[in-house]
């Protein structure tokens, strides 16, 4: 239960980025998919994918937006970005966890009920962060990116069916 809630926080972190206009820009504007995200019945935030669209996603610049219906600190953010990272085995050493958390500090914040947060990956470039469409930080590592995203967007994410949704796919 302590994953899952963690988990949660982190899809929030996402959905703040959500409402920035630097998703449609950087990406041709073209939405792939949208959902919400619930957890014990609670609305924590509403998604969307905007990018190319086409499969497979790691390939392609995208943006991920996240519109927040709850508050949440940055500290609650980051511990369950973490969490779910360390889920999903993407964290290979306690180095990199550190150089993760530093960096997720800098892009996160606070995020209150309206707020949204868009993170834009690039496969080659790493990834930008933006709080209601002002930029909070910029990771220069794919690595990160790739395994950040893939909280909401890698097959073994916790949440397959707002994962469907967002790739424009059928439920499974």
């Amino acid at each position: 239960m302590k994953r899952a809630r963690h988990f949660a926080l982190g899809l929030i972190l996402l959905a703040s980025a959500a409402q920035a206009n630097p998703a449609h820009t950087a990406t041709g504007g073209k939405l792939c998919g949208e959902g919400t995200f619930r957890f014990f019945g609670f609305t924590l935030y509403d998604a969307k994918l905007y990018g190319s669209c086409r499969a497979p996603v790691f390939e392609q610049p995208f943006a991920l937006e996240l519109k927040y219906q709850r508050n949440f600190t940055r500290a609650q953010l980051v511990q369950s970005s973490l969490d779910e990272l360390e889920r999903m085995n993407a964290l290979p050493d306690e180095a990199t966890r550190t150089r993760w958390e530093h960096d997720m500090q800098q892009a996160f914040a606070d995020v209150k009920a309206g707020d949204t947060f868009t993170g834009h990956y690039h496969p080659e470039e790493g990834a930008r962060f933006y709080l209601n469409g002002e930029p909070t930080a910029q990771i220069p590592d794919p690595l990160f990116a790739r395994h950040f995203f893939g909280i909401w967007l890698d097959r073994e994410t916790r949440a397959p069916g707002l994962r469907a949704s967002l790739l424009g796919e059928a439920q499974p």
